[in-house]
């Protein structure tokens, strides 16, 4: 645990030297989805804050472990992480904790949405959200797995945005939606992160509304996550 902590802090101290980046890039993600979540979405501001609270953990959890990863392999660090006598466990548990830093994010939309809005507040809001970033942070793993750059990692992570901002849930509701595509929906996890959080948030359902989601949401954290931890060489 100890390598793990100072891993992260390695992270974080990197993080705070280009702090003006990271406020412009949050700026930009809120900016984005503000605009474009008012004039997709046809729900309400309740709806809009519950789908935005599981997209914003979700693509920074991708992000996060893909790119971090990504350029530790750049400046050479990887290799060095892979010739100490760090093991590869620890080196993926700091990439989860890492991934997690964007619940705060989440925390603050909700408590945006409590304060301009009829959120409901509940008990399951935190695990669905925990769910989100493992499966998410898997996904991370994978395509760090097989990307050496950043350019190349920037091209695939922008089409897994675009894929997964209109393939999920986020804007709009699977009602309607043509077969094959709600199909497709099936094996997106963002899809049963948004859906479950509309439902506690909004309707206020209790675990018994929310299983299946919450039971594919943990299959899809498990297989995603073991996938990511076999494919990642270390």
């Amino acid at each position: 645990m100890r390598k793990v902590i100072e891993l992260l802090k390695v992270y974080l101290l990197d993080t705070l030297r280009k702090w003006t980046n990271l406020l412009f890039g949050v700026l930009m993600m809120l900016a984005v989805l503000a605009i474009t979540g008012f004039v997709l979405n046809q729900g309400t501001t309740a709806e809009i804050v519950a789908s935005y609270s599981a997209f914003i953990v979700s693509y920074a959890a991708v992000s996060a472990v893909a790119y971090s990863i990504t350029g530790e392999k750049e400046k050479g660090l990887y290799r060095m992480y892979r010739s100490s006598k760090l093991s590869k466990e620890n080196y993926v548990i700091e990439k989860v904790i890492m991934a997690s830093l964007p619940l705060i994010l989440s925390a603050l939309i909700i408590g945006i949405g409590v304060a301009v809005s009829d959120v409901v507040l509940s008990r399951l809001i935190a695990p669905i959200l925990v769910l989100c970033v493992l499966s998410h942070a898997g996904i991370g793993l994978i395509f760090a797995a097989y990307f050496e750059t950043h350019e190349d990692m920037q091209k695939i992570i922008t089409l897994f945005l675009i894929g997964t901002m209109f393939l999920a849930p986020v804007f709009y509701t699977t009602e309607g939606l043509p077969n094959i595509v709600q199909l497709a929906q099936n094996i997106v996890p963002l899809t049963y992160g948004v859906e479950s959080m509309r439902e506690v948030m909004v309707q206020g359902s209790n675990l018994g509304s929310i299983w299946k989601d919450m039971t594919m949401l943990s299959v899809l954290s498990v297989l995603t996550m073991s996938l990511g931890y076999r494919k990642l060489e270390f």
